[in-house]
């Protein structure tokens, strides 16, 4: 990835063009915006900076005060909030009650609206857990609702070519996300039909003022869609230390759910205690996330996990040694 960097910095520089649309924008963003639809099996796709500029983008275009919104409640907490402060008439359902969901969409059928959308995620920090994405397939479809997928957590880790959770998977309309997690880069992307891209770039103001991405980032980006179909040895192997790590940890009588991903959280039940551990966990070279959304119970909190392919078996002994040394702070004595 260094490589392909500084390659592509000598060949086209260090600066992007003002816009990509009043200016000609770099060619090579454009080879990388098919190679990505290719690889996740989308009509088209499109760059953006970040990944919060990509959801931005999608949310303000694709949605008006005629749109009706049914919002996971497990999504990331920034991605919540854009939602909620929409236009939008929003209703809320739990991550994996289809039920809830369905009932929501029957009741509305009802109202006056343009269009509907599901926005979900396909993994999440909140519980580690996959969506149902073929039952949210078949509500979209059965309810005529768009279906859109936060897709960030699963790049580099699952599905098709190691191409996230949606890669390749018919009915899910519009897949969205960020590279910062497992891509070694940064930027963002949405991927859909040959209409999604169309329409976004005919009435996004954002994105009609939108730069395109730098050489070097497009650079890191390139060698990572050419380094992740080929790496399922190392998906094979974070996926085995996660299983093992987590029944470990159940063991030790820690509050968590089984996650099928590389993502662990573990639930405590107080915010305060959280906290303490998450500062006792980085004094220790522990690098964890701390989580606080609106789907964990109130005086709930969770810290975050992450396993990749670099751990060891080493490395989870130390982790499960640290943690079994922080249960026996007087502070952190219960969990």
């Amino acid at each position: 990835m260094k490589k392909t960097t500084i390659k592509r910095v000598l060949d086209w520089g260090v600066g992007s063009s003002p816009t990509r649309l009043l200016t000609k924008h770099l060619e090579y963003q454009m080879q990388m915006e098919d190679l990505l639809a290719k690889l996740l099996g989308k009509k088209q796709s499109l760059l953006f900076q970040s990944g919060p500029a990509a959801q931005n983008t999608l949310l303000k275009t694709l949605i008006s005060s005629q749109t009706q919104l049914f919002i996971d409640t497990s999504i990331s907490p920034a991605l919540f909030r854009n939602a909620k402060m929409t236009a939008a008439s929003t209703y809320l359902f739990d991550r994996n009650d289809m039920d809830q969901l369905e009932k929501l969409l029957i009741e509305c059928e009802g109202d006056s609206h343009s269009s509907r959308i599901i926005l979900t995620a396909s993994l999440t920090l909140m519980d580690g857990n996959l969506c149902p994405m073929q039952d949210l397939i078949l509500l979209g479809s059965k309810h005529r609702a768009i279906l859109c997928v936060d897709d960030t957590l699963t790049i580099g880790m699952m599905g098709k070519y190691g191409m996230g959770f949606t890669s390749h998977r018919e009915g899910v309309d519009i897949s969205f996300g960020s590279f910062g997690s497992d891509c070694g880069s940064f930027g963002g992307f949405i991927a859909g039909s040959n209409l999604m891209k169309d329409y976004i770039t005919s009435f996004s103001p954002s994105f009609q003022e939108m730069s395109t991405l730098s050489p070097a980032s497009l650079g890191a980006l390139h060698a990572a869609f050419e380094l992740i179909p080929d790496m399922d040895n190392e998906r094979e192997k974070t996926l085995t230390l996660s299983k093992k790590l987590q029944e470990v940890l159940l063991d030790l009588g820690w509050d968590l759910e089984k996650s099928p991903s590389h993502i662990i959280p573990i639930a405590l039940s107080d915010e305060s205690k959280t906290l303490r551990l998450y500062r006792f966990l980085q004094e220790k070279s522990i690098v964890t996330t701390l989580i606080k959304s609106q789907s964990i119970p109130l005086g709930f909190s969770k810290i975050a996990l992450t396993l990749n392919a670099t751990h060891t078996q080493e490395d989870i002994e130390a982790l499960v040694s640290i943690l079994h040394e922080s249960s026996r702070e007087d502070t952190l004595a219960t969990v």
